[in-house]
């Protein structure tokens, strides 16, 4: 220290004191117009901590691999993290937080690049979701019973619970019977990034799903499935497939002792079955009582159902007339409002899979 010596401080607003949390989102290439165009090779899942002082720590799903990256943001909110694999290309991640609250549920915007790609990347905060929490179900659309052969004719069908705290838990199969398990954290809004890599990290589902307090109380106007060429110990889609659906889902709620899941008249119900190898479709006239679905008519495929009341999936078989063998049928119950209160689900035949439609059916005036 010295005579006349002039000390100048400048202090400066601390904004990670107001976004410091957890992030979880998804990234995939865009095109000029906006629209997004997945790959397993270019498109995954990141999710991040942020600290009251700027730091991060997160992990990214790109194919097979997850990295684990650190690192720090400028008073502006801006970083850049360099992942470095053995023997891949770097990846370059930019992230740009929201210090200023502009950019509504868009917590973490930015970009993920390697080689000849960049890919746009969105995480929004994780927050409790008390309003939404419950019991839900939802499905994925199948493609066209015929030809079921080039993609899934099967119904995605899965059941999931909210905790107030946000957290997701998802539990349910694509529309072949890929296994769709997760648990990931929903933002205030109700925004969630439903995401699994799948078949080695060359296949994957990839979506923006948005609760809501409206009907439907789930919904996506784009869930991205890819399943490679090739699979192994796989007999169904060994030519692959790409495919985009609309993921639609609603409210659960456990019917009281004595009454069923499905909130329709009990005998006013039809069963389809289409796709799975069958040579027509199949229509049945079935009942419901103590959740569980009868046929009402005669019933030479021995079509059953069984409703788990608890969460609304159902689990039954029927009689394959094309094999002879009993196959095992899965889905869940949607409760949106009459008259489209309805089920579906999927099952196996040899070498595509078919799809189960529970609706309700008016009666005639």
């Amino acid at each position: 220290m010295e005579t006349n010596l002039l000390v100048r401080a400048s202090f400066v607003t601390n904004k990670f004191l107001a976004i410091d949390g957890s992030y979880n989102g998804l990234f995939a290439p865009t095109n000029h117009e906006g629209q997004t165009w997945v790959a397993a090779t270019n498109s995954g899942f990141l999710s991040l901590t942020l600290t009251d002082r700027g730091r991060f720590s997160g992990r990214l799903i790109l194919g097979s691999a997850t990295y684990s990256f650190t690192g720090g943001s400028d008073l502006a909110g801006q970083a850049q993290v360099v992942i470095t694999p053995a023997n891949q290309s770097p990846l370059v991640v930019v992230l740009s937080f929201d210090l200023d609250g502009v950019g509504g549920n868009d917590g973490v915007v930015g970009t993920v690049s390697r080689d000849g790609w960049v890919a746009t990347l969105r995480a929004v905060p994780a927050a409790a979701a008390r309003s939404l929490a419950g019991k839900y179900t939802f499905l994925i659309p199948g493609g066209p019973a015929v030809p079921a052969a080039t993609e899934p004719a099967g119904v995605g069908a899965a059941t999931a619970t909210l905790t107030p705290a946000g957290v997701l838990t998802v539990s349910g199969a694509l529309g072949d019977g890929t296994a769709l398990n997760s648990a990931i954290p929903v933002s205030e809004g109700g925004e969630w990034p439903l995401f699994k890599s799948l078949h080695g990290g060359r296949g994957l589902v990839w979506g923006w799903v948005q609760f809501s307090t409206h009907s439907p109380q789930m919904a996506a106007s784009n869930v991205h499935w890819i399943k490679p060429a090739g699979v192994p110990l796989n007999a169904l889609y060994t030519n692959g497939f790409a495919i985009t659906r609309s993921l639609v889902g609603a409210r659960y709620l456990t019917p009281p002792a004595g009454s069923n899941a499905v909130t329709w008249p009990t005998t006013n119900g039809i069963v389809f079955l289409d796709g799975g190898n069958l040579s027509q479709s199949q229509t049945n006239q079935v009942g419901v009582a103590r959740n569980r679905i009868t046929v009402l008519a005669a019933n030479p495929s021995q079509l059953g159902l069984n409703v788990a009341p608890g969460n609304g999936a159902f689990s039954g078989s029927f009689r394959h007339p094309a094999t002879g063998r009993i196959t095992p049928l899965k889905g869940v119950v949607l409760q949106l409002p009459s008259p489209d209160g309805s089920a579906g689900g999927w099952f196996k035949g040899t070498n595509e899979s078919g799809s189960l439609r529970l609706e309700y059916l008016a009666p005639a005036p």
